[in-house]
């Protein structure tokens, strides 16, 4: 799910469509990315240090006012099944000697991402 909202938070906001973002980053020479881990979510952007009052101003706004576009998210969705597919179409993680599951158990770490997750529950569709 992580992967899903960093992908998703710069794709619009209240204010901003995902055009317009992208647009307002790019035009001064900088960017805007979110990245995660397994226990985290990171937003950063790059720019020159006298357009630090716009890139506070866009990282604020993706932060707390990301709308998650439902034509963005089905996209993400698509993208993210793929590659859970191609994912568990290699050899199981075990062959190479180590498996989250079999080290953390039932703990989060141990747990592998699957399509149920990825895919809209029922009440939502």
């Amino acid at each position: 799910m992580s992967g899903l909202a960093a992908e998703l938070l710069s794709k619009g906001t209240d204010s901003r469509g995902a055009e317009q973002i992208a647009t307002t980053i790019e035009g001064v020479g900088g960017t805007l990315s979110a990245s995660f881990g397994d226990d985290f979510l990171t937003i950063s952007a790059d720019a020159l240090s006298d357009q630090a009052e716009l890139v506070f101003d866009l990282l604020g706004d993706v932060t707390l006012h990301a709308t998650f576009p439902e034509s963005e998210l089905e996209l993400a969705r698509t993208r993210a099944l793929s590659a859970l597919a191609l994912q568990l179409s290699q050899p199981p993680p075990w062959r190479n000697g180590s498996s989250g599951g079999e080290i953390y158990g039932r703990n989060p770490y141990g747990r592998s991402p699957t399509a149920r997750a990825i895919a809209p529950s029922p009440a939502t569709t």
